[in-house]
């Protein structure tokens, strides 16, 4: 049961619904957002507590920024590897061993590759991450439908059948 891999599917789940919810925001209200600075406040209700903790976002941020962004003032929690629930295990496995460089990922528990690139998450994570929150209101209908439904790929990924999940351990 030690080598159990538990993955964090609930606050998996929160992180990127909050991005969505974000992206859809910018893309419907950007001006009155921005109107004044290149940051606004953001209110987001912690997923446990759910008092309502405030997030500064610029529009400088990338997707991959706002997600640090979360986990650091909503979630508190700064030792995520990469930011990201999917890379959990990873840096847990790896504090046994100081060279993150040298993990591999063929034993991701939450990994869907490509038979021809081995991108994780099939590249939906990969195609995202530097798209800065600027650009959002002013992509094609069709570019922004792309993003968030890769975004939903990600909050949706199915976990290998040996990984215990958060959620089913409450």
């Amino acid at each position: 049961m030690s080598d159990q891999i538990i993955m964090e599917d609930i606050e998996h789940k929160f992180m990127w619904n909050t991005i969505i919810n974000i992206l859809n925001d910018l893309r419907e209200n950007y001006n009155l957002r921005f109107q004044l600075n290149t940051r606004y406040r953001y209110l987001i209700p912690h997923p446990e507590t759910k008092e309502e903790k405030k997030v500064y976002i610029s529009n400088l941020f990338t997707i991959s920024e706002l997600e640090g962004c979360i986990f650091k003032y909503i979630l508190n929690d700064k030792n995520i590897y990469l930011c990201s629930y999917l890379c959990d295990y990873k840096f847990q496995k790896a504090e046994s061993n100081s060279n993150l460089a040298n993990m591999s990922c063929k034993d991701c528990p939450a990994k869907i590759m490509t038979s021809q690139f081995k991108l994780c998450l099939n590249g939906y994570r990969t195609m995202i991450t530097h798209i800065r929150l600027k650009n959002v209101p002013h992509l094609e209908q069709e570019a922004f439908n792309i993003i968030v439904r890769y975004c939903e790929k990600i909050r949706d990924i199915e976990y290998k059948p040996d990984v215990l999940l958060r959620s089913q351990i409450k």
